[in-house]
């Protein structure tokens, strides 16, 4: 009677509809003991190098000189991806990094760079950059900077204007679109006097009176029209200064008469 019951059990376990649940089972906890067998493994290979990708100013050198030299050869179980990430955005040019395994001995670190756009005269004379955050970046790299716009009277008694540097950075972002391409090649530097610019030309010896960061773009196209029109009907040495505060005009002091010639804005009307 027994050995009935053993026979019925053992015919319902392995029934069609059983043995497929079985054989799922099996192929399951095959694939899970593989899987473990292969992250163990893998996480006891020793990191062989370190792969830069995303710097196009930042020497690779450089970046991997913020990691710590110790990390090699350390196996994946002893390395930590965020304590390696800190490490790599303490760099004042890095903005942010993506850290990831790549293969068994791999670390790849991805890096966004900031970028600077501007450079700043400090009130000891000293130089340092900003990027279009308004970040403070060390003065470094020149050779790669070439040719950006200096900012001046943006410190006082070493403390940064921090509203005044960001209006600044309004002005730069309208100044390098492409319309805006002659007053870009023109302005070499930015003076700033209790929320007012001016722009310095190095090409012209006169400055160029913007005011308040209010109607940045309206000003510019008053300016640009100026430069590609009436300009060109003035001797640029005797010109005083121009000023561009006034609403859809142009006034332009020359030293010859000491009088504002006002020259009416075509952009606008």
């Amino acid at each position: 009677m027994q050995r009935g019951i053993l026979n019925r059990i053992l015919k319902r376990m392995f029934s069609k509809e059983n043995r497929l649940f079985l054989y799922l089972l099996i192929i399951i906890l095959t694939v899970l003991f593989i899987s473990a067998y292969a992250n163990k493994w893998s996480s006891k290979q020793s990191i062989q190098s370190f792969i830069i990708t995303g710097n196009k100013f930042i020497p690779t050198e450089e970046l991997l000189g913020n990691v710590d030299s110790a990390l090699i050869d350390c196996s994946r179980d002893e390395l930590e991806l965020l304590d390696l990430k800190d490490k790599i955005v303490k760099h004042p040019f890095v903005m942010s990094s993506f850290v990831m395994q790549k293969g068994a001995n791999s670390i790849e670190i991805e890096i966004n760079e900031r970028k600077p756009v501007a450079i700043l005269i400090k009130n000891d004379g000293s130089l340092c950059y900003s990027d279009f955050f308004g970040n403070i970046l060390p003065y470094r790299l020149s050779l790669k900077f070439c040719g950006l716009p200096v900012l001046r009277n943006f410190f006082v008694n070493g403390i940064l204007d921090s509203a005044g540097l960001k209006d600044a950075i309004e002005i730069l972002k309208e100044i390098r679109k492409p319309e805006f391409a002659k007053i870009s090649s023109i302005i070499s530097e930015i003076e700033y006097q209790k929320g007012s610019f001016n722009f310095i030309s190095s090409d012209y010896s006169y400055p160029i009176i913007f005011g308040c960061a209010n109607n940045i773009k309206v000003k510019l196209e008053i300016l640009d029209d100026f430069y590609n029109n009436a300009f060109f009907e003035l001797d640029a040495k005797d010109i005083r200064y121009v000023d561009v505060r006034w609403n859809e005009r142009i006034i332009v002091q020359t030293n010859s008469d000491y009088l504002n010639t006002l020259i009416q804005a075509n952009v606008l009307q």
